[in-house]
């Protein structure tokens, strides 16, 4: 259930570098 945590993080910050580069684009 460890790896689940760590997934977490890197997608949160994959999000926030989505709205970084693209800003907060709906349907995106």
């Amino acid at each position: 259930a460890q790896w689940i945590l760590q997934d977490k993080l890197p997608v949160r910050f994959q999000l926030q570098l989505h709205k970084y580069l693209w800003g907060d684009v709906p349907g995106v």
